[in-house]
């Protein structure tokens, strides 16, 4: 009778405990905005289409909203996904991957795809649990680049790299990193995934 108990007493605490180390679902709804991103190919992304894979790495802008079910404003966004399809520097077209996030420490992984069309970029994330996040932004590609006299005078046209460079370095030995702006990103109602 005692060691009954015992086995049913152990088994009641391994299950307890093992609940207890199960992954957390953690649920994302809001928006985020201005998110720096950081793209890199292993293979030069080039002006032809093809497969190609990339990594790209998201670390800052704000986001704003609920965390299951707690309100937060102006915390940072951080994130990566790994991406592979039908690519060029012209244009994106059936790219997906595996994605992940963290906002004020609680991650989300998903599935995501990609689409690109010139430097205007949309991502789709879904959660693991279910639900979206829409990430809509830009390359930072600029009319004239940082280095021009004229830069001062038009700062709405300047950035990082500039249209003419990208062009012949899509035309030559390829692009290895893409500096990108996530305009916004809005979950559609809500995101989930542990």
């Amino acid at each position: 009778m005692r060691s009954a108990v015992c086995v049913i007493a152990t088994g009641s605490f391994l299950a307890l405990t093992s609940s207890s180390l199960a992954k957390q679902t953690n649920t994302f709804k809001g928006q985020c905005s201005n998110i720096p991103v950081h793209v890199t190919y292993p293979s030069p992304l080039k002006s032809t289409i093809q497969n190609y894979s990339f990594t790209a790495v998201f670390d800052g802008g704000s986001c704003s909203g609920t965390m299951n079910g707690h309100a937060f404003q102006n915390l940072p966004f951080s994130g990566r996904l790994e991406f592979s399809g039908l690519d060029s520097c012209g244009a994106g077209l059936l790219v997906s991957g595996s994605m992940q996030f963290v906002i004020d420490g609680r991650r989300i992984d998903g599935t995501g795809t990609y689409r690109r069309l010139g430097s205007e970029v949309v991502i789709v994330e879904r959660g693991e649990s279910g639900g979206q996040l829409v990430y809509t932004g830009h390359a930072r590609v600029g009319l004239i680049p940082k280095t021009s006299p004229l830069a001062p005078y038009l700062g709405p046209l300047v950035d990082e790299s500039d249209l003419v460079s990208g062009a012949q370095q899509c035309a030559g030995p390829g692009l290895k990193t893409v500096d990108v702006v996530v305009d916004n990103a809005i979950t559609v109602p809500s995101i989930a995934g542990d």
